[in-house]
């Protein structure tokens, strides 16, 4: 942790951890900047004691990633955390909880007066289809603990201008929302959500996902590798892939662009 010890902001931590509600212990470190927060929360897995769980929270990050290796453009002002969760299971089992991630997410806004729209698989836009944050989930494997790290970034008060068509929270909901209040409320949500899902898979999820998603019936466009697909969207399954019809037939994809 040398490399970030100097940014950390203390004031910070004390604040979420009077704030962080539910049962459940947690290690909290928040910092002034750092590269990732994906980067940064690695360095953290060992410290995180066993049947606890991690997050790490910084104010600006200047190497942020997205889904398939795309950079993530930081905006004015917005929350970049990623949360540290010790697992049992195996990379395979946890695909689909990106999913899971955007529902709680979605829910936990909501709290605040935000209502968003689901993008299949993990995208939070506003009701005028504007992009406010995304969601990146990675696994790995220290020694002999499997972690999942989850990572989540909204536009708070402030949108990238290089990203087309971005907002921010502010700006669609009319709300001032700080990156501490948010994350303290997704801590407990985002737990109990982890736990539900062990127990019960996606398919405990996929009847409100699709009450938070973009209507079905509509005519829609995905990038499958080089190939453009167009058909209209049926929603998805109950292992989460996105369900179009396409030519009369319904086709499933794991895996996939919506444009």
């Amino acid at each position: 942790m040398s490399n970030f010890d100097l940014e950390r902001d203390h004031s910070a931590e004390q604040a979420l951890a009077g704030q962080i509600g539910g049962s459940r212990a947690w290690l909290v470190r928040c910092f002034q900047g750092v590269d990732s927060t994906m980067n940064a929360a690695r360095t953290l897995i060992c410290e995180v004691p066993r049947g606890a769980a991690g997050l790490l929270l910084a104010k600006t990050q200047h190497a942020g990633r997205g889904r398939q290796g795309r950079s993530w453009e930081q905006p004015h002002s917005g929350l970049y955390a990623t949360f540290i969760f010790p697992v049992t299971q195996v990379a395979s089992h946890f695909p689909s909880f990106s999913l899971v991630v955007a529902l709680t997410v979605a829910e936990v806004l909501q709290q605040f007066g935000c209502n968003v729209l689901l993008k299949w698989p993990n995208d939070l836009h506003s009701s005028s289809a504007k992009k406010l944050g995304g969601i990146l989930l990675e696994f790995c494997r220290e020694g002999d603990r499997n972690t999942l790290l989850v990572g989540i970034g909204l536009n708070l008060s402030g949108a990238p201008a290089a990203v087309p068509n971005a907002g921010s929270l502010r700006e669609e909901c009319g709300v001032e929302l700080s990156a501490l209040s948010v994350a303290s409320a997704l801590c407990p949500a985002l737990y109990n959500s982890l736990d539900m899902f062990l127990q019960e898979g996606f398919s405990a999820f996929r009847a409100k996902w699709l009450s938070y998603s973009y209507p079905l019936g509509e005519q829609h466009a995905v990038h499958v590798g080089q190939d453009l697909v167009r058909g209209v969207y049926r929603g998805i399954t109950q292992a989460g892939m996105l369900e179009l019809e396409v030519n009369g037939a319904i086709r499933e994809f794991a895996s996939a662009e919506i444009v």
